[in-house]
C-alpha cells in the first residue's frame, strides 16, 4: 500500500510543474477579469491594481493568453486614468505590478477599499 501512495506522490510531483503554470496562467486570467470588472464598477484604484498585477509581460495587458483581457484592458485602463489621473493611476499600477500572484488573488478576494 505505501508503494500506491508514493507513486502517486511521486506522479503528482512530476505533473505539478506543467499543471501549475496553468492553474498560474488561468489564477492571472481570472485576477486581470477581475480587475476590468472593478473598474467599470467605478472602483478605479482597485481595478488597476489588479490589472497591473496579471500583467507580468512587456507589451499590452494580457498579450499572449489572455486575448479576452488583451481587447478589454487598454479601453478600462484609459477610463480608469482618466478617472484617477496621472499620479493615482500610476501609484495603483505600481502597486500591482510589486503583487505576487497569490497576493493579487488575496487583495482580490478582499473587502474593496
Amino acid at each position: 500500500m505505501a508503494a500506491t501512495g508514493d507513486r502517486q506522490r511521486g506522479d503528482l510531483l512530476a505533473a505539478t510543474g506543467e499543471d501549475l503554470m496553468a492553474i498560474d496562467s488561468s489564477l492571472t486570467e481570472t485576477v486581470a477579469m477581475l480587475g476590468i470588472c472593478e473598474i467599470a464598477a467605478g472602483v478605479f484604484a482597485r481595478g488597476v491594481t489588479l490589472l497591473a498585477a496579471a500583467s507580468n509581460v512587456d507589451g499590452p495587458i494580457g498579450t499572449v493568453h489572455m486575448p479576452d483581457v488583451r481587447v478589454e484592458a487598454p479601453v478600462h485602463m484609459d477610463l480608469a486614468h482618466s478617472a484617477l489621473g496621472e499620479v493615482a493611476c500610476a501609484s495603483a499600477f505600481a502597486k500591482g505590478q510589486a503583487m505576487t500572484v497569490d497576493e493579487a488573488i488575496a487583495y482580490a478576494l478582499s473587502a474593496s477599499e
